[in-house]
This record gives C-alpha cells, structure tokens and sequence, in this order.
C-alpha cells in the first residue's frame, strides 16, 4: 500500500510527475490529499522545476500561503495563455486580435479585480520569452506569436503604470521617460535593462556627490553637475546629420551611447540633479529644451541650464540671443514659472511626438 510508505519518500518520487498525474494521486485518499497538499517543500520544488517561480516569492514564508495555491492558480493561467497560442493562426493574426483588450477572453482572466494591472505579468513575460528562444520546448507557431503577445502584454501593463504615473503628479520624469521607452521597445522585441539604467545614473551622481560640499551654492553644485555629467561620463549633443534619428529620443539609448537631443539630456539631467537634492524646472524655450532653476543665493532669481549646450548657466538676456534670427521679445511669456515650466505629461507628451 502507498500510504505504508513515509511521506518523505513518496514526495521524492512524486516530485517527478506531471501536475495532472500528482493531482491524480491526491484523489486517490483523503489523508494523500491533505499530506500533499500542505507540503510546502513539494510544491515550492515544483514551482522551480517547472519555471513558475517570479521575484516576489522570495518574500513569502512557509506558513502565509499554501504553495500548492500558489503552483495551482499559475498553472492555469499558463495554461490558458498556451491554450490562446495554439488558437492563432496566420489566418487570424491581426491588430484587432493581438492589440486590443478584450478581443479574446484570454484577456478577460489577466487583470487583477479591482484595477486593470496585469496578473503574474513576469510569469507570463518569461514563459513566452522561453517559446521564442528555444523550440525544444514548443511548437513553432507558440514561437511564431509568442512576440506578438508579449508586445501587446507589455503595452497593456505600461499603458496601466503610465495612467498612475500622471494621476499621481509625480516628479521623477525619468520614470515616466523610462515607460515610454520601455513601450517603443516592446514593440521591436526589445526588453530594456531597467537596472543597468539606473546604475548608469547612480554612477554619475555619485561622480557629482563626491565634488559637492555641504555649504556650496546651487550654481557652484551645478558646475558639479556639469563636470560629471559631460567631462567625467562624456554626455553631449548628438552630431546635427544624426539629430532626427529617433533612437535619440529614447532615454535608455540616450544612456547608453551619451549622446542625444535637448529633451532627453534634460530629462537625465533632471533626475541627476534632482537625485542630488536640487529641484529643476523643464522649460519649453521656443529654440529648445532647458532647464530652469532658482537660485536662493542671489534673491531666488531665475536662472537656466543650456543640457544641449555642456550644461552652461545662463540668465534671461542670453537665453534671448539663442534665438538671434526669430529675435524673440524679452516677454514674461518665455520666462514665468507658470507658463515656462511645463508638467510631466507635457514632457513626456512631446517624447512620445518625437518618437512618432
């Protein structure tokens, strides 16, 4: 009899079977039922076997959830994702199917009750990157759409962070600048290295920190700015035969070759600033992108920051004679506050443009 054999023993062998078949040897007895079941060590086991296992479930401990739930709940939604790319066909791929919500009633099972963020979305992302890169384990018409459905996945998740993001006013443009590249990204099969990212920034405010001194003025923590961001890193302007080229206005590769247009050095200068406790106001000057700030030091007067121009300080008057041919009036227009310093969305708004 199978009950005679120590549980330690027939989780081992059962360790090796399919879901459907471990399922089948719970139904055999109510006392194999509740054993299984609640043996946490088996089903955390099969979660990594089987490639289930996301970051959160680092965090969980033995006695707030039953793993069994946990391998049970992704099983389905695996399940049923496999289900939905063996119903594609070359006959049905369209950008109704693939980009719409709703189209399918896959769709339908992905969102969490109350809100429209997608469930298990790492889960989901990591089976389908695995059907891309490896027909060992899949069929080649689950390769072929794998890509589509992630693309279309990751534009609904963004889509969602996107509308928090600006509803909660936030300040840190380079996450928003950070989703718009992601969602760009996504729809060439790209998947951006968030983490490298932000080490880059890191990198270059602690090369900023190490200048600055407690007592310095905001101008003299600019200067600092200004040195490890263009001479330190080797940030600049992008060559004008390459100014349109629409990678320039992806912060991500921005980053990574240090080159790129007004708005995006201003977007990463910005976040290394602000990372460096001080607070800059974008500015939407008719020639291009700079950065305001205001200096507490000289009767909180206004002064700006030409990204676009190795960081140089600048006062209204120069500022005028960026523009020597449309000869700009000196107006409060170009210089208030209020209508200089435009909000995220609007920043953000003209990145999306520029993509387009």
């Amino acid at each position: 009899m199978l009950s005679d054999f120590p549980i330690e023993t027939l989780v081992h062998v059962i360790s090796f079977l399919p879901y459907k078949d471990i399922i089948e040897v719970m139904l055999l007895n109510k006392q194999f039922n509740e054993k299984l079941c609640k043996d946490q060590y088996l089903w955390k086991m099969l979660l990594h076997r089987d490639a289930m296992v996301i970051a959160d479930d680092y965090a969980f401990s033995d006695t707030c959830q039953l793993f069994f739930d946990v391998y049970k709940k992704r099983y389905l939604l695996l399940r049923k994702l496999d289900n939905y790319l063996d119903e594609l066909s070359v006959e049905h791929l369209s950008a109704e199917i693939i980009e719409v919500d709703g189209g399918h009633p896959f769709y339908d099972d992905l969102f969490t009750k109350d809100s429209r963020a997608i469930q298990l979305l790492e889960l989901l992302l990591g089976r389908l990157e695995r059907y891309e890169r490896d027909s060992k384990y899949t069929m080649l018409t689950r390769a072929f759409y794998s890509s589509y459905v992630k693309a279309h996945l990751l534009h609904v998740d963004l889509s969602y962070r996107l509308g928090i993001y600006f509803s909660k006013n936030c300040h840190e443009l380079m996450s928003g600048a950070l989703m718009i590249a992601e969602w760009v990204a996504a729809a060439y099969n790209e998947v951006i290295p968030s983490t490298s990212i932000r080490q880059e920034i890191e990198r270059v405010v602690c090369d900023a920190k190490r200048l600055m001194l407690h007592n310095d003025t905001v101008e003299t923590k600019l200067r600092h700015i200004n040195k490890a961001f263009f001479e330190v890193n080797n940030f600049g302007r992008v060559p004008n035969e390459d100014y349109y080229n629409v990678s320039n206005s992806r912060v991500d590769r921005v980053l990574m070759v240090k080159r790129g247009i007004p708005l995006t050095l201003c977007v990463i200068y910005h976040e290394i600033a602000r990372q460096c406790g001080l607070q800059l106001l974008p500015i939407n000057f008719p020639r291009h992108f700079l950065l305001g700030y205001r200096d507490p030091d000289n009767g909180d007067r206004m002064g700006f920051i030409d990204v676009f121009d190795g960081g140089k300080l600048l006062s209204r008057s120069q500022c005028l004679e960026l523009c020597p041919v449309s000869q700009i009036p000196d107006s409060d227009e170009y210089f208030q506050v209020t209508t200089v310093t435009v909000p995220n969305f609007c920043v953000l708004d003209v990145t999306v443009h520029d993509i387009l």
